[in-house]
């Protein structure tokens, strides 16, 4: 027997639901790969897998022996999630008979509605706990999780003080729940609200009394417009949760700019490329100018390097976005600016300023109109022609062309050039000195604009994309981390979870200041939800419009019982597999070494849509399995005649004389409930859609 180690952490995978339900859940809600891990029925602190194989289910029963986890005894694991981990990275640990491989690919995102709490956080960790306790620091705040060690109770983080968290055990039985101080509770406020009043008495003594919960900022995004209006609500102190949200991102910049080097951009010789003196870039990923000439020139300009940090913000490691953050443009400043677009191989340039805001300079024009080429870079190497210009609501498209010239003696000689580039630049007027603007849809659709550019006009290996707008922080920090959001839910689809907070905590490490006010934090918040309403809409109009894809042929409409052996391959760390052979048996509960596997019945032409037994529209037959028939698809060939059944033997039938405009609204709000409203995840960089959606 021998322990296996994970080497990398899941978000939450229990759900405290029965074997159908899971089933339920992950046709309605998953996509192929997705699972979770639920309670098993055949005792305490046992466990099952249930995992989504396209056109049915799997579930895999998961045994406890002490304190380990297995699936076969020859390997254990020291917890369900790294046992879970380790059937991820093992592509091939599990197959069938005939040698298909079982693939885990992530878990189903799915809201616990009834853990809906503010101070509920789902999918932590007791050390992300901790993390999030003691950057607020305050004695006696506590948050509620579920347990790693016993998911099917909660778990509180409480913060003593002196840096110190302590972790209490909820014990949750029918609905009641215990922390263990000798009284139980109908509800976890009943509790909470107990232990403000009285204490707990700790070891050695000391006294913990509950104070304040920290709200969570993980957001469902089906609940997203819920949240924004939970936002606006105030506490007892009079603040609303939103100001308390935007409270704890200042204090967590506050300690970071402690120990974060800023000199680079205070030396004397820099001060006047800083159109603000107090805004300068962190020196740890600042962009260095790069010298090609024979002289030694300044490195300094100011801007830093924004991308995606997957050791420290872990949900964020599925997307690949680059920024540069930079200051709008001085007059001494265009050539820098130019040398850092071409050196750093940008072709997306958004500008979210006018030039003059109020009588105020907000950034030097640096760039050519029609008949003019501006000849620029620190080396005059450097030509800059506007080839194209388009005016759209609220934003102007420029398309220029960069020509490179050799440098030669400290300059550029225009007989020899040696590359050639097309810029894309995007600005934004429509955005109000002070405040945000009116309609976040004009924001996703100026996105859009820029994504679809990036994904079809630009070469996959372009460089980082170079955002600005006076300063560089507040109205680019919100584009920036608007991106960051809206693609993450572009990969993760419709049903995943969103921080807000952790987003522009993740973008704030690396430039200070971004996203500079509340306002414009709460604006995050209201295009975040912009683009899910627009993107269910759409993704829901094609659906309607374009052919869907017909699954693999089901297997016979009865949950089939198959045996989990292994192979003799040697370990999984040799390629071994545990294989599946067939077997008949029925069980309603996988019993050892056993997985069931549950699918539905072949007359429903597309396995995303299947109603529910109780509302589901039966007819008259004689074969048992003919009495089904989904309602709302074409008919197959082997269901052709329940399909005339179903349109001529119901005389109530109510779609004989609805117009069509209100069959297809009929028919969206079906596919509404019934079908997962999640796109396939955009291809890796490497191979770029030709529509960007």
């Amino acid at each position: 027997m021998s322990q296996r180690i994970a080497n990398f952490t899941l978000p939450n995978i229990f759900y405290n639901v029965t074997g159908k339900e899971a089933e339920k859940l992950l046709m309605k809600y998953g996509i192929e790969g997705e699972f979770l891990v639920r309670p098993s029925s055949t005792g305490e602190n046992a466990y099952s897998l249930s995992i989504h194989r396209g056109s049915r289910i799997t579930h895999v029963k998961l045994n406890k022996n002490g304190d380990f986890f297995s699936i076969k005894d020859c390997d254990v694991f020291t917890s369900v999630t790294e046992l879970i981990n380790y059937c991820i990275s093992n592509t091939g640990y599990l197959k069938e008979h005939n040698g298909d491989v079982i693939v885990l690919t992530r878990p189903l995102s799915w809201n616990v509605r009834k853990y809906d709490w503010n101070y509920f956080h789902p999918n932590i960790t007791g050390m992300e706990a901790e993390k999030f306790l003691k950057e607020y620091g305050k004695k006696g705040l506590f948050l509620v999780r579920q347990s790693q060690s016993h998911p099917t109770d909660l778990a509180m983080s409480v913060m003593l003080g002196e840096g110190k968290v302590c972790h209490l055990k909820i014990i949750t039985l029918s609905d009641t729940f215990d922390i263990g101080g000798g009284e139980t509770f109908p509800s976890i406020e009943r509790l909470i609200e107990h232990h403000r009043k009285v204490p707990l008495i700790m070891d050695k003594g000391n006294v913990l009394r509950l104070e304040t919960g920290l709200a969570t900022t993980k957001i469902f995004i089906p609940d997203i417009d819920m949240r924004i209006e939970q936002l606006t609500r105030t506490d007892r102190n009079g603040k609303t949760l939103l100001s308390s949200e935007f409270d704890r991102l200042q204090a967590s910049e506050s300690q970071r700019v402690m120990y974060t080097s800023q000199k680079y951009g205070k030396k004397e010789e820099n001060l006047d490329k800083n159109r603000y003196k107090n805004i300068v870039p962190y020196d740890l990923c600042r962009v260095k100018l790069k010298n090609e000439g024979t002289l030694e020139m300044n490195d300094y300009i100011n801007g830093n390097y924004v991308e995606i940090l997957p050791y420290e913000f872990t949900d964020m490691a599925c997307i690949n976005k680059h920024y540069i953050s930079t200051q709008g443009c001085l007059p001494n400043t265009i050539d820098d600016f130019w040398q850092m677009v071409w050196q750093e191989e940008s072709y997306i340039i958004v500008m979210v300023t006018k030039e003059v805001e109020r009588m105020k300079n907000k950034c030097t024009k640096y760039w050519p109109e029609d008949d003019e080429i501006l000849t620029t870079g620190r080396y005059n190497d450097i030509e800059v022609h506007l080839e194209e210009r388009i005016d759209k609501k609220n934003y102007v498209i420029r398309i220029f062309e960069l020509y490179k010239y050799k440098v030669v003696d400290n300059i550029g000689d225009k007989s020899i050039k040696i590359g050639q580039r097309t810029i894309y630049h995007f600005q934004y007027t429509g955005w109000p000195d002070h405040g945000c603007p009116k309609d976040p849809y004009e924001i996703v659709s100026f996105l859009k604009a820029i994504n679809e550019y990036s994904y079809n006009k630009c070469p996959v290996d372009q460089g980082p994309m170079v955002v600005h707008c006076s300063a560089g922080i507040g109205r680019t920090g919100t584009i920036i981390s608007i991106d960051i959001i809206t693609e993450y839910i572009r990969v993760q689809g419709l049903r995943c979870f969103i921080d807000v907070l952790s987003s522009v905590k993740m973008v704030r490490a690396q430039r200070s200041g971004m996203v500079q006010t509340e306002l414009q934090y709460k604006f995050v918040y209201d295009v975040v939800a912009a683009f899910v309403r627009d993107r269910t809409k759409e993704y829901e109009m094609n659906r309607l419009k374009s052919d869907i894809k017909i699954l693999n042929p089901t297997t016979p409409n009865s949950a089939n019982t198959i045996s989990l052996t292994s192979s003799n391959s040697g370990s999984p760390r040799n390629n071994q597999s545990y294989e599946i052979p067939n077997n008949t048996t029925k069980s309603p509960e996988p019993s050892k070494f056993e997985f069931f596997t549950s699918s539905y019945g072949s007359n429903n032409g597309f396995q995303e849509m299947l109603h529910e037994n109780d509302n589901r529209l039966y007819f008259p037959s004689h074969e048992s399995p003919r009495d089904l028939r989904n309602s709302t698809e074409s008919p197959k060939n082997i269901s052709i005649n329940g399909f005339g059944e179903v349109m001529f033997s119901n005389h109530s039938n109510p779609f004989n004389h609805t117009p069509i405009e209100q069959r297809i609204q009929e028919c969206s709000t079906i596919m509404n409930e019934r079908v997962k409203l999640q796109p396939p995840p955009l291809p890796k960089r490497k191979n770029p859609p030709k529509e960007f959606i």
